[in-house]
């Protein structure tokens, strides 16, 4: 795909975005598959501009990691004990304010999009904070959910940063 004329992958885009979005629902798959897509054929076109990382630190993008975190406590956990649980898990090794109440997302597909960009220009040293923080996320209830798994994938691929062996008790 990445070798077709542009207008060729601008539909292509436009195909996947009209299929995940067509019965006016994203479930966690259709995103990640679109997500990743767009990436990979906006950055094979967009070489020049592909950055790894960034300069900003994590006090810069608190907030949108503490969104991230809680969307995905949300997809991984049933009941809201366990959500809160698992957030606060995170919570601690981000580093971020203990007592702060978890952060409502009425739309977590459209957090994301707007989250992801501005976490991946974390320092290197910042993204591994991040990433450590996710997995004690998902890993709070000890086990992994595949919507968990996903959503981990998809902000591992867009913020640049290999999908990490997952181990029971590691944080």
């Amino acid at each position: 795909l990445k070798r077709r004329p542009p207008d060729h992958v601008g539909k292509v885009l436009a195909t996947v975005k009209a299929l995940s979005e067509s019965d006016g629902q994203t479930d966690v798959f259709e995103y990640l598959m679109a997500k990743i897509i767009a990436q990979h054929l906006w950055e094979s076109v967009n070489p020049q501009r592909v950055r790894l990382s960034g300069k900003k630190s994590m006090p810069q993008v608190i907030e949108k990691a503490r969104g991230v975190m809680a969307v995905l406590a949300m997809h991984g956990n049933e009941s809201a004990e366990a959500v809160e649980s698992a957030y606060r898990a995170g919570n601690v090794l981000l580093g971020a304010d203990a007592g702060a109440a978890m952060p409502v997302i009425a739309d977590w597909s459209k957090f994301l999009d707007d989250a992801l960009p501005a976490l991946d220009q974390l320092k290197p040293a910042d993204k591994e904070k991040l990433v450590k923080a996710l997995i004690a996320t998902v890993m709070a209830d000890e086990k992994v959910a595949v919507s968990e798994m996903e959503l981990l994938r998809v902000v591992c691929s867009v913020i640049h940063v290999p999908l990490p062996m997952i181990t029971v008790g590691e944080t």
